[in-house]
C-alpha cells in the first residue's frame, strides 16, 4: 500500500483574525486580575497563550495605545 499518494483529509482553514489594540488590552487586563489564568483567557478569546504572554509584555511596555492600569513587577524590589 502506497502511504504517500494516501493524505489526510484536509481540515478547515483557520482564517486569522486581527486584534485591535483595545481587544488586546481588554484580553491583557483580564489576565492581570490576581487569580486570573493566561490560557484561560486565550482559550476564551480563541488567541494563542503565547501571542497572550507577548501582549502582556507590549502592555507593560506602554506600546498597546496608551498607559497601563496594572504594572507589574517581574522581581526586584
Amino acid at each position: 500500500m502506497d502511504t504517500l499518494s494516501q493524505s489526510a483529509p484536509a481540515s478547515p482553514s483557520k482564517k486569522q483574525r486581527r486584534r485591535t489594540f483595545k481587544e488586546r488590552r481588554d484580553i491583557v487586563e483580564e489576565t492581570l486580575v490576581p487569580g486570573a489564568s493566561v490560557a484561560r483567557a486565550a482559550r476564551r478569546h480563541q488567541v494563542n497563550a503565547n501571542q497572550v504572554f507577548y501582549w502582556r509584555e507590549l502592555y507593560r511596555e506602554g506600546r498597546l495605545g496608551y498607559e497601563p492600569l496594572f504594572v507589574v513587577n517581574r522581581g526586584g524590589c
